[in-house]
């Protein structure tokens, strides 16, 4: 009995989960952020050029062809 009571438990469990799926699939979300002015300054720019340098030197990206700048 308690092996049906368990089985049962994971149907309905089973089910709820391929149920919320196809909802979420159905209705996807868009995601908005709002967007700052940039403000110029030399540590920003430090800050953007330390971070371009990672980029390039990084192979997570390399792979990817056809795009002529990437963003880590």
């Amino acid at each position: 009995m308690v092996g049906l009571t368990y089985l049962f438990g994971w149907f309905v469990v089973l089910n709820l989960y391929d149920v919320n799926k196809a909802v979420a699939e159905e209705n996807p979300v868009t995601f908005t952020f709002k967007e700052y002015q940039y403000k110029d300054s030399p540590k920003n720019e430090m800050t953007f050029r330390e971070f371009e340098t990672a980029c390039e030197q990084s192979s997570a990206c390399s792979h990817i062809t056809g795009l002529q700048r990437t963003r880590c």
